[in-house]
């Protein structure tokens, strides 16, 4: 038995050299071009769009109206400070008395975020009624949890402070998103 390949002769009435497409092998359909050229041309058109001087500049969640901004960071600082004014939490000896703690801060938070709603203008964009709406349901959301962990601290023991989640976020991660790009006192406060 040989290894060698057989030769193969060209003729110029035969330019494949003897080769026949096998029966089984159908050319490409017209839908299945039709719909590589769509998925290719949707490909260029999002990257010319992303790269373009039409997508949107900016954080979303950045505010129209800086003024708002000032003024909720001169809330958050005056409340920032009487809570660090306060024992912090971790350093209580008992649950019960770490419970007391959590429970000051939390008065001092409530306030905070009533004030932070009440200087929203009623004449506030509607971009920013949407996100500053978010930003103090999450904020009122905190410090249910904080509320929720006092309680828990007494009937339970030493447990650890969960925050709730909304559409798959942390609420304090979505709090403190939105005060980077706003308002840096608005952070939520690490006193637990």
């Amino acid at each position: 038995m040989s290894d060698a390949l057989p030769e193969q002769s060209f003729t110029a009435s035969d330019p494949n050299g003897g080769y026949t497409r096998p029966d089984d092998l159908d050319p490409p359909s017209k839908a299945g071009r039709i719909a590589v050229t769509v998925v290719v041309l949707a490909t260029i058109a999002f990257w010319i769009y992303a790269l373009g001087p039409w997508r949107p500049l900016g954080n979303p969640d950045t505010l129209d109206d800086q003024q708002y901004a000032a003024v909720a960071n001169g809330i958050c600082e005056a409340a920032k400070e009487e809570i660090d004014a306060l024992p912090n939490a971790s350093t209580a000896n008992s649950p019960a008395e770490r419970s007391v703690l959590v429970a000051d801060a939390n008065v001092i938070l409530d306030k905070m975020i009533k004030d932070l709603e009440v200087e929203i203008s009623p004449d506030v964009s509607e971009h920013d009624e949407v996100v500053l709406d978010k930003w103090i349901s999450d904020w009122k959301l905190f410090l249910d949890d904080r509320e929720k962990h006092a309680e828990r601290l007494v009937a339970e023991g030493d447990i650890r402070f969960e925050v709730s989640r909304v559409e798959g976020s942390s609420v304090a991660g979505r709090i403190d998103a939105f005060s980077n790009v706003n308002s840096e006192a608005c952070t939520i406060p690490l006193d637990l």
